[in-house]
């Protein structure tokens, strides 16, 4: 199926702080900012290790120093110079924090260090950096503390590690109200939690942020527009202050209507300082929380894929999103729509709603104290594709899977079902596309170890995920031609495939050995499935569910322009109907629950019948003749709002649609 796509006008990227300092930096900073050094040996008395500014440590508590002594002085004495005699070491004082002024005066010691230390022996010692900076005493302001050894004569110490200790974030945050106004300026001040503002005609420059204890950092920024710009317009969040800031989010929408609008993304927790701006409209309010919401632990484990498919409840596709892909064939998030997933779009799709106008825009609907949850849907399936993020040893780029993990735990965190899918590497068309059923012998061969392995790695990244999380092996695959059947060998490769998939996860371990696996027959079709799938044997008793996907009639649910806009006949119907009974019955006979992976009519200005479509699809899976459990049919949401656009949920200000709450009754049969 060709998925819908638009222009986009900016990227969005993840911004990464790390902390410096002037020495002793040491790989593992790359991984974990808060490890400032390892492995350091030293020698001596009064030898200076590193500098620390206070830019750098802001909404730090502490210094954490984990060392060992590898050889004590001789005599336990060292040569004070400024008393110009011999005096007793005092190991208390093995390592100094020094604390200097904005005019590098001040150099003021906090000792860390053990009184009676034994060779070999690891210590650790913490230093707070209020502490620290209480013993600057020359009226100026802190400008940084040095790290270095005290007097211990010729004592040779090593520091494991040196790290800092977060500081506790505020639990609300931070937020900003006011009125502000791009190349007018205006006023903004803080209302609550941590955190410094200031203004100017340009943009508005958030500094001191605290979110260091924070699970999903979160900035919303409420807008108005007063009225409806003529051409697209800036809507940029940076990470940092000044000419080095990085965009966190950063498009141009084509707003549409005026009101007001609330922008949420998400951000780095070692991030204390943004910028921000937006043009054509006024900011009102700013707020920084840790976005939580829904969030509960829930386990689900020792279940056959029968009793998940009952649990799993109504389905929907996070698509055109981290399935897109460029022209010239790389994954890309917002390759086709200008907006990055963010777990308050998943909040949305669960069942919660944000005020829209007011002081309170941009946070959940609350009534008697408590967020107000409307149910809609509890299974999400997040479409990937691989393409590009693929190493040349056929693993996965591990950053790309810490995207793919961090979307998944939007939901999964949220107790929903989740279902990773293979996406676009199948796709004809996609000039990076390798998933390929039509390549034979040797060719075939590599296409099918390429698959086993990004799968292993896949599954292997996820072992630890229970049963709420469950994987789907490819996506429509299929020879290209839409009007031409399959051969036998291409079928044949699919199953071969399927088989390869089963396998791979079941061998990568831990709770994959239970894991639900969804395949699927020739290009996810009824027919082809029924005719030539054949069901892979499994390790596991009853875990494999079997994948189709419905867009029957082509011209009323996918062509555009000289589609047809009516469908609910009785013959079509019925047709519905038959072809919902033809794969429970397959189901059934082959004692695999079936999952609906994909429909959904696009928009036609015919909301009515195409609500009417959905209550019918979803009432008759449910009801199908032959008994077999099928998971209420997964809606394709391809994020395009109006003609040819399938969106449920606006994906800027993460709302339902006006169009996709009419959607949203028919799908649970109203």
């Amino acid at each position: 199926m060709k998925k819908l796509s638009r222009k986009v006008l900016g990227v969005v990227s993840a911004a990464a702080m790390t902390l410096t300092s002037f020495a002793g930096a040491s790989a593992n900073s790359l991984t974990n900012p808060n490890i400032l050094l390892t492995d350091k040996t030293v020698e001596g008395g009064s030898t200076y290790i590193s500098t620390y500014l206070k830019a750098d440590y802001f909404a730090k508590s502490a210094f954490k120093v984990t060392y060992q002594y590898k050889r004590l002085d001789a005599d336990g004495m060292y040569f004070d110079k400024d008393k110009n005699e011999e005096k007793p070491i005092d190991y208390k004082d093995t390592f100094d924090f020094r604390v200097f002024d904005t005019s590098w005066g001040g150099w003021n010691p906090t000792a860390v260090g053990e009184a009676d230390p034994k060779v070999g022996e690891v210590y650790t010692g913490t230093a707070s950096i209020a502490d620290i900076e209480s013993k600057l005493d020359t009226g100026l302001g802190v400008q940084g503390i040095n790290f270095e050894t005290g007097n211990i004569g010729d004592t040779e110490v090593e520091v494991l590690s040196l790290e800092y200790v977060n500081a506790k974030a505020t639990s609300d945050g931070a937020t900003f109200a006011g009125s502000w106004v791009k190349n007018s300026g205006g006023t903004m001040e803080k209302k609550s939690g941590t955190g410094k503002i200031t203004a100017n005609q340009w943009n508005i420059q958030i500094s001191d942020i605290c979110a260091y204890d924070f699970k999903n950092p979160t900035v919303d920024v409420t807008v108005k527009y007063d009225s409806v710009p003529s051409d697209f317009v800036q809507a940029e969040i940076l990470a940092g202050v000044g000419e080095n800031a990085k965009p966190i989010l950063s498009y141009y929408p084509k707003v549409t209507s005026t009101g007001t609008v609330t922008y949420t993304t998400e951000f780095n927790a070692n991030l204390t300082a943004m910028t921000v701006c937006y043009d054509a409209c006024t900011v009102q309010k700013i707020r920084i929380y840790d976005n939580t919401l829904g969030d509960k632990d829930v386990t689900v484990t020792g279940k056959t894929a029968t009793e998940i498919a009952q649990d799993m409840g109504k389905a929907w596709n996070l698509g055109n999103a981290l399935d897109a892909v460029t022209k010239e064939g790389k994954a890309d998030e917002n390759a086709w729509i200008e907006a990055t997933t963010t777990k308050k779009l998943i909040q949305a799709v669960k069942g919660y709603d944000f005020v829209k106008e007011g002081e309170k825009a941009g946070e959940p609907v609350v009534e008697n104290g408590e967020a107000v949850v409307t149910p809609r849907f509890n299974t999400v399936r997040i479409p990937v594709s691989f393409l590009d993020k693929i190493t040349s040893d056929n693993k996965v780029d591990p950053d790309y899977l810490a995207r793919v993990k961090q979307v998944v735990d939007y939901a999964y965190d949220m107790g929903m079902y989740v279902v990773i899918d293979m996406h676009n590497d199948g796709g004809h068309g996609i000039p990076t596309q390798w998933l390929d059923i039509t390549k034979t012998g040797a060719q075939f061969e590599a296409v099918k170890a390429k698959f086993v392995s990004v799968w292993s790695d896949i599954a292997d990244y996820f072992k630890d995920y229970d049963q709420k999380l469950v994987f789907e092996g490819y996506n429509e695959l299929m020879n290209g031609n839409y009007d031409s059947n399959p051969t036998i060998a291409q079928t044949n490769n699919v199953n071969v495939l399927a088989q390869a998939f089963v396998d791979a996860v079941r061998g990568a371990g831990g709770k994959n050995a239970e894991r639900v696996l969804i395949v699927a027959g020739y290009n996810t079709n009824i027919q082809q499935t029924i005719s030539r799938f054949k069901k892979p044997t499994d390790t596991a008793d009853n875990c494999l569910m079997l994948s189709v996907h419905y867009y029957d009639p082509y011209d009323f649910a996918l062509k555009e322009d000289s589609g047809v806009t009516t469908w609910g006949s009785d013959a079509e119907k019925a047709a519905m109907k038959a072809a919902i009974e033809s794969i429970a019955i397959y189901g059934k006979d082959n004692d695999m629950p079936i999952f609906i992976g994909e429909y959904g009519p696009i928009d036609k200005d015919n909301t009515p019948v195409r609500r009417e479509y959905c209550k019918c699809l979803n009432d008759y899976a449910k009801n199908n003749g032959a008994g077999t459990t099928i998971v209420d049919a997964a809606y394709w949401d391809n994020g395009v709002i109006g003609i040819n656009g399938s969106a449920l949920f606006d994906r800027v200000d993460n709302s339902v649609t006006a169009t996709g709450a009419q959607i949203i009754l028919g799908i649970h049969g109203k």
